[in-house]
């Protein structure tokens, strides 16, 4: 899969979401980005701060 695509179609999926389907589509992006290069090295920054924002969510949630 195309990394440019992949991150296309993230920035599509969480621009004006809500919490939750934020929360939904950043682990779905992160699950994908692992599966198809084998680690999240390499996410450009921007994406980088979005994710990184959702992990310590989850730190602070105990999840």
């Amino acid at each position: 899969m195309n990394k440019e695509l992949l991150l296309k179609a993230f920035y599509q999926e969480v621009q004006g979401a809500d919490e939750t389907s934020f929360q939904k589509a950043a682990r779905s992006f992160m699950n994908l980005w692992d599966y198809e290069y084998g680690c999240l090295d390499g996410l450009p920054e921007q994406a980088d701060r979005l994710i990184g924002q959702t992990e310590h969510e989850d730190l602070l949630l105990g999840e």
